[in-house]
């Protein structure tokens, strides 16, 4: 029965996702983190957010890409990929779970820059996005808007913002599986547990589209603020939630028990 609990949190993150067009991985990886060692939580969203990935850019098969930037984003963040599930393999699984939740929060509160200064513009800004978007997103499952706030920065045509991003997320995130696998530290569970939560990750993206279709556009930019705010106190509330089990002792919650 306790499991009915990540279960239902993953849809409500793909169903945020459908509405929103992000925050999947944000809320996915804070949420499983607490069931299960983040070593098998990070590479089951990578996976997950890669099917909704895959949805999109099939649903926007000309949508416009911006292969220039594409190509150095990727070309940097394969660096910070390998880096990123080197280092998974050696943090201790409650470091790690302090760690999403710090990443979680600081993504969240990033997200929320709509209009980055300039000064980040830089091409140099863009390659650290970049390295830095690949090790966040191999190591802990999270790591987009690092790469979105750049991407605003540069002022990117919006015509071409979706399709760049979609294309970049979807190779960084093969990448990051890629890495993981190589190194030998995809747990076995993994494979088990994508027949459980792929579906349930399609069941939310579904319900989510068809909210977000009879929205208006003023109550959507409402939910998406209201949802980013949500996710950095959730992040915030997590790392002292954390940091705060090893003084329980004997009371602290089974789900992070057992998983230390």
């Amino acid at each position: 029965m306790i499991m009915l609990l990540p279960a239902g949190l993953i849809v409500a993150a793909a169903a945020f996702r459908g509405i929103t067009g992000f925050g999947f991985a944000l809320i996915a990886v804070l949420v499983l983190s607490l069931f299960m060692s983040p070593l098998t939580a990070v590479p089951l969203v990578i996976a997950c957010d890669l099917v909704i990935t895959g949805l999109i850019l099939l649903e926007r098969k000309a949508a416009a890409i911006d292969w220039p930037i594409a190509r150095l984003v990727l070309g940097f963040a394969i660096i910070g990929a390998i880096a990123g599930a080197f280092a998974a393999g050696f943090i201790p699984d409650q470091l790690a779970q302090i760690l999403i939740a710090v990443v979680v929060l600081l993504a969240a509160l990033i997200a929320m820059i709509k209009h980055p200064p300039a000064i980040l513009a830089s091409r140099s800004i863009g390659v650290f996005a970049s390295v830095l978007l690949g090790f966040l997103l191999s190591a802990f499952g999270v790591g987009g808007p690092v790469i979105v706030a750049w991407l605003l920065a540069i002022r990117l045509d919006a015509a071409r913002f979706r399709g760049t991003l979609a294309v970049i997320f979807g190779l960084v995130d093969l990448m990051t599986l890629g890495s993981r696998f190589a190194l030998g530290i995809v747990p076995a569970e993994v494979g088990p547990l994508l027949l459980i939560y792929v579906p349930l990750t399609l069941i939310g993206y579904a319900a989510g589209l068809f909210i977000v279709r009879r929205m208006t556009a003023e109550t959507w930019r409402r939910f998406s603020a209201a949802g980013l705010v949500f996710i950095a106190l959730a992040g915030g509330a997590q790392t002292v939630f954390v940091l705060a089990v090893p003084y329980f002792g004997a009371k602290a919650p089974p789900i992070l028990m057992e998983t230390n």
